[in-house]
Formats: C-alpha cells, sequence, structure tokens
C-alpha cells in the first residue's frame, strides 16, 4: 500500500479527530511521506518511504503505552497487510 491508496482505500473508515500530512526528501529509506492520525484516546504514524520500507507507531493515552510499532521491509507484504488490520482495528 502508498499513502494514495492508503488516503483513498483505508482512511474513509476509520473514525479520526485530525489527520496531518508531511513528507521529507533523502531519508535512510529514501522519500518519506508520513500521516498522523489523532484521536481523544490514541495516536498514530505511518511512514511510507519511496522505497518501500513501511513503519506503523501507535500510542495509547489510556494505557499510556506505545500499543504497536512496526518497521517493515518492502518484501514484507503479508506483515503490512497485518499492521494495516490492526491499525484499523484500532482506530474503527
Amino acid at each position: 500500500m502508498n499513502i494514495e491508496s492508503f488516503n483513498e482505500h483505508f482512511l474513509p473508515g476509520l473514525s479520526l479527530e485530525k489527520i496531518e500530512y508531511s513528507s521529507f526528501a533523502g531519508g535512510d529509506f529514501g522519500d518519506l511521506q508520513r500521516v498522523e492520525l489523532f484521536r481523544h484516546d490514541k495516536t498514530a504514524v505511518v511512514e511510507f518511504w519511496s522505497s518501500g520500507w513501511l513503519s506503523i507507531y501507535v500510542f495509547d493515552f489510556q494505557k499510556d503505552d506505545t500499543v504497536l510499532n512496526v518497521l517493515l521491509e518492502p518484501f514484507e507484504a503479508d506483515k503490512k497487510s497485518a499492521a494495516f488490520t490492526t491499525l484499523k482495528q484500532m482506530f474503527s
């Protein structure tokens, strides 16, 4: 999944209060596109690198703890799919 398909197919079903976008050129894994998701009880950062790397980080304010923190390589499609499923469950 890239940021365009994330915006089109993933975001519409989520319960969110705010979304912020940022991008950075020439990072460790290429150009970076970041999406930050905000809700009263959780926040998440999803990072898409041009080289295919993906990172997802979710912090739960009620638990005062990180509940998801993954960095996935380009070839880990199954793990990426599972991480997005988990993210969707957390923000649905």
